[in-house]
């Protein structure tokens, strides 16, 4: 089956994620990157999507730029979407359209120095580490807000909205509770897609939701999901 059949399988069932939550507001299709060659991007581009992502700086830095003219001629956002270290930030402010990671205080702060010094104002999202998970980045459920109302403060920066990472392996009712607490934290500060404003930037996104979740996430009102293995491998 083609990349285009499984786009197209993902497609309808967002929209039957929609319509099952009476949801209006359109949902976009991120494709990750993380382990694909530039073929299989290219073939994400060719099928209509505009939205890629990486995990890693190196991995973009190694890749893209055999895709230049097709991210051109599309019209392409690249987003960073895994953990960036301090040291990787000036690569990955060159590569990068959006930093969707930005998981503490310190590295929001470091984005800023850099944008502001370029006379930049950069796109970021707060990540959220909905499971309190050790082994994830992110800030705490219960201190988003707070972090997302100082990096409001922050010079160069426009706060695009949130990133929710989810356990893997969660049961639904834990998904959909995650996923509700972060649609309500992206509710109260001001970011919702359908309009409102915050510090420092015109939020619009609430990505959350992947391959194996991204229905759910749909369903508790996701604006933007992440698929890599139902995308380039299908179901």
């Amino acid at each position: 089956m083609s990349l285009a059949d499984n786009l197209r399988r993902i497609q309808d069932r967002i929209e039957a994620a929609r319509t099952r939550a009476g949801r209006d507001e359109d949902v976009t299709v991120l494709a990750v990157g993380k382990g694909r060659n530039p073929a299989a991007l290219r073939q994400a581009l060719e099928a209509g999507l505009v939205h890629v992502g990486e995990n890693r700086v190196q991995e973009a830095a190694g890749k893209w730029p055999d895709l230049a003219a097709e991210f051109a001629r599309v019209g392409a956002t690249r987003h960073m979407i895994g953990h960036l270290q301090r040291n990787k930030v000036g690569a990955a402010l060159e590569l990068f359209e959006v930093v969707q990671s930005v998981d503490s205080l310190r590295l929001g702060r470091k984005i800023s120095e850099l944008s502001h010094a370029a006379g930049r104002r950069f796109p970021v999202l707060a990540q959220v580490n909905g499971g309190r998970e050790a082994a994830k980045h992110g800030f705490d459920p219960q201190e988003v807000d707070a972090a997302v109302a100082e990096l409001g403060e922050l010079p160069g920066l426009e706060i695009a909205g949130l990133m929710v990472v989810a356990p893997l392996e969660a049961p639904e009712p834990v998904l959909r509770a995650i996923f509700a607490h972060a649609r309500a934290s992206f509710e109260r500060i001001g970011v919702h897609a359908a309009g409102g404003s915050a510090a420092g930037g015109n939020p619009r996104h609430l990505s959350m939701g992947m391959s194996g979740d991204y229905e759910i996430a749909v369903e508790e009102g996701s604006t933007m999901v992440r698929i890599g293995t139902a995308l380039f491998a299908g179901p």
